[in-house]
């Protein structure tokens, strides 16, 4: 009677432990890491226009972790290096990049123009005392952007009058009024030296607004960083 006790003790330990190894298996389960990444066919396009608004709403990954197992998994903006629809290029490398793991696709940007440079002008229509288009400059930090000019062309309800520079006083401004709704603009460092690397507006064209609606276009359209131009695509601005 002692023995099967004995027995029955010695069973009910044995299954003691193992219920414990097993809640410290469960506890505590094996990690699985990420073996490789694919970027699922449809996330990226093949070809992108100039200046494209890149939509990440489809784009998604294939991970597969160590233990056989996998998932698609989003691809949001951090994951991402090396895409840019700013300038023109007929082979670029976008790499995704998920828990060191990385993955790589090739794609293009076209344009009617031969955009080599991400610089772009914008113009806004400002209200007060006196009325004017505000002329800006984007993507100019590491351009070294030593000189810019465009032509600003109205429609028959907006009357251009003159400019105004915005910039520091290394910097100059000429102003040249083919008529009154046609004018040329030249904005230059003075030494060459003094480049422009910070975004923000670059000078004002003071203007005087009719009857319906303005159309405003900032045209033929360049800079230079002081060993050779540079094309800016056109920009256009509609005014109530």
């Amino acid at each position: 009677m002692k023995l099967k006790s004995r027995r029955i003790i010695s069973v009910l330990i044995i299954i003691l432990l193992l219920s414990a190894c097993l809640l410290v298996a469960c506890g505590n389960p094996i990690p699985r890491e990420v073996e490789k990444i694919a970027i699922i066919n449809g996330s990226f396009k093949d070809t992108y226009n100039l200046d494209e608004v890149v939509s990440l709403k489809d784009a998604k990954i294939r991970v597969t972790y160590t233990d056989g197992t996998g998932e698609n998994i989003p691809i949001t903006q951090d994951m991402i290096s090396g895409l840019s629809t700013a300038i023109c290029t007929n082979s670029a490398t976008l790499t995704v990049t998920y828990k060191e793991k990385t993955a790589t696709f090739i794609y293009k940007v076209v344009s009617d123009r031969n955009i080599e440079s991400a610089v772009r002008l914008k113009a806004e229509w400002v209200e007060g005392e006196t009325n004017y288009i505000s002329v800006k400059a984007s993507g100019v930090a590491n351009s070294d952007l030593a000189a810019v000019s465009f032509t600003c062309t109205a429609n028959n309800a907006l009357t251009l009058k003159n400019a105004t520079l915005t910039l520091s006083s290394k910097w100059a401004l000429q102003y040249s009024a083919i008529d009154a709704r046609n004018v040329r603009v030249v904005i230059y460092s003075k030494t060459g030296d003094d480049t422009l690397n910070t975004d923000g507006e670059i000078c004002k064209i003071n203007a005087v607004k009719g009857m319906g609606n303005a159309e405003v276009y900032l045209q033929s359209a360049s800079f230079s960083n002081g060993e050779r131009d540079f094309t800016i695509p056109p920009a256009s601005l509609e005014i109530e």
